[in-house]
């Protein structure tokens, strides 16, 4: 009995050493292939953003009857591609946010907690709303997600890019479709071939209508998400947390501050209602709330409130 005991035991451990083994290399290369597979993805979302700005300058709007239109669209057109072009290279080449390692911490950075979570993969700290990615081999405060498109993690300091690129994208899809639309069933005496042919608008429609039904969800998903202070992970988290429940509990955000503007500011940073539309239309820097490792919660803010009301 002992020696079959032995002899499945050795097998389980061989069966899983091998297992381990081909894990470990199945993941080198996944890790290899999308170090090579990102870049391209970068390269191909530049490629589609300056391609569809040309061929609809080209074939659409330098094509119109009215001078004065021509001139306005296509300052339209270079504003909205000039947003798209800035937020997306900044959601690019700016970092997530990591946090620091332990050593690197000064007395009361975390708000005087006392017990500091630390990262077993990373070995940095691991404040609350960070994440470790698999990918990245880092902690990244905030975390939202992995973006093979914009080959880095969104996370609490490029997520405003983020957000931005894929709203200017949508809407700017949406007007090109709009302007390319009633050219494509050939309209206003579209009879031609060429640049300013039906068949020339029926492929730019196609491609600006397509983008922009992919943006579309994705924007009206990040709108809620930041709008609401979460993340897409916490958002799965808090699910996952009510589904336990046996009361059929609602969902609790524990980060959503109430006012939308003030989860907004979590994401944009605090700003007055004008600050936060130019932050919005205007290419610039943004620096979104805090540091990445403290945050107000609900509970937090509420107690602040009642604080003030009875030493009122």
């Amino acid at each position: 009995m002992r020696e079959q005991q032995d002899g499945d035991w050795k097998y389980q451990s061989g069966l899983g050493s091998v297992m381990f083994l081909c894990f470990r290399v199945a993941e080198l290369i996944f890790g290899v292939g999308l170090f090579v597979f990102q870049p391209l993805l970068v390269f191909f979302c530049y490629a589609l953003i300056c391609g569809l700005t040309f061929f609809f300058l080209m074939g659409v709007v330098w094509n119109f009857d009215s001078t004065i239109l021509s001139v306005l669209c296509t300052g339209l057109t270079l504003f909205e591609s000039s947003n798209i072009l800035w937020n997306y290279t900044l959601a690019v080449i700016t970092g997530p946010g990591n946090p620091p390692f332990p050593e690197a911490l000064e007395d009361g950075q975390l708000g005087g907690a006392t017990r500091v979570k630390v990262c077993k993969k990373c070995n940095r700290i691991k404040p609350a709303r960070t994440h470790h990615c698999s990918l990245c081999r880092k902690c990244v405060m905030r975390m939202d997600h992995h973006c093979p498109w914009v080959a880095n993690c969104v996370g609490h300091c490029n997520y405003p890019y983020f957000y931005l690129f894929l709203a200017h994208s949508w809407l700017a899809c949406i007007v090109a479709t709009l302007f390319t639309a009633p050219r494509m069933f050939g309209l206003f005496g579209l009879n031609t071939g060429g640049m300013t042919g039906v068949g020339y608008n029926t492929s730019v429609t196609a491609l600006c209508g397509a983008v922009a039904l992919a943006a579309a969800f994705l924007v009206f998903w990040h709108t809620f998400l930041v709008t609401t202070n979460q993340t897409t992970l916490e958002f799965y988290s808090n699910r996952a947390d009510v589904s336990r429940r046996h009361r059929g509990d609602g969902l609790r955000n524990p980060y959503d501050l109430g006012w939308w503007k003030k989860n907004v500011e979590q994401a944009f940073g605090r700003a007055s209602w004008g600050q936060l539309v130019f932050k919005a239309f205007v290419p610039c820097i943004i620096r979104p709330e805090g540091d990445g490792l403290t945050w107000d919660r609900a509970d937090m803010m509420m107690a602040v409130r009642q604080t003030e009301t009875t030493a009122r």
